[in-house]
């Protein structure tokens, strides 16, 4: 998170319990959320003030995007690594630690399964009966 983000965070908690947002509360809040994308932040300062009406920190947001990053990868089916990535440690470890990331941060998006059609099924089923004959 970036310091305008931090800032635009403020304004968005300001809006719940007046606080005064400064350039110096925006830098601390910067480093402190630092690598944890704004979607994730705002929605975690929105769920905290749904739940308490006790003032906002850091660590209030940081354990919220924790549960939701924790929940997201619950929830989410890690894909088959690519062809030749179990031959390749440094390969699968990139793939295991980009595909990991994504799906935490929301943006993971499956690869696109081919539609079965009325042809590949006829296609399959010749192929099988090729195969016991």
């Amino acid at each position: 998170m970036n310091q305008q983000e931090a800032a635009a965070l403020l304004g968005i908690a300001a809006a719940f319990d007046n606080r005064k947002p400064d350039p110096d509360a925006a830098k601390a809040w910067a480093v402190a959320l630092e690598g944890l994308p704004f979607g994730d932040c705002r929605d975690a300062v929105i769920a905290h003030y749904r739940k308490t009406n006790d003032w906002l920190m850091p660590a209030h947001v940081i354990g919220e995007v924790k549960r939701v990053r924790a929940d997201r990868l619950s929830h989410t089916d890690m894909p088959s690594p690519p062809q030749g990535a179990a031959d390749d440690p440094a390969v699968y470890s990139r793939w295991y630690r980009e595909t990991r990331l994504s799906i935490m941060n929301g943006t993971y998006e499956p690869p696109a399964t081919p539609e079965l059609t009325r042809r590949n099924m006829r296609e399959l089923t010749q192929a099988r009966h090729v195969d016991t004959a």
